[in-house]
């Protein structure tokens, strides 16, 4: 597994893996983000990897409603906020 300089999660072993990648990473976040007490960091890389790849999840509105139970957490920092505006946005441009 790698995430290349261009922000891309994939495995180099073409395009079928890496999309059976993306959908055990999200499926793998949304299940970390049940856990109501997590680190920034790990609330930070949930919300990029639902961002970029949530529309893989099949069911939008879930990802969507992970988002926003992720938004109103209490953080120790704002970039946290900043990262679950941008993934939101996507999602909802993807249910669009």
């Amino acid at each position: 597994m790698f995430i290349d300089s261009k922000w891309s999660l994939g495995t180099g072993a073409g395009d079928e893996e890496d999309t059976k990648l993306r959908k055990y990473a999200v499926k793998a976040y949304c299940d970390i983000l049940k856990d109501p007490v997590l680190p920034d960091v790990l609330e930070e890389l949930a919300a990029w990897v639902l961002g970029e790849y949530g529309y893989l999840y099949g069911d939008h509105d879930a990802v969507i409603d992970y988002l926003c139970d992720l938004m109103e957490r209490p953080h120790k920092s704002s970039d946290v906020r900043n990262w679950v505006s941008t993934a939101l946005a996507k999602m909802v441009g993807f249910t669009a």
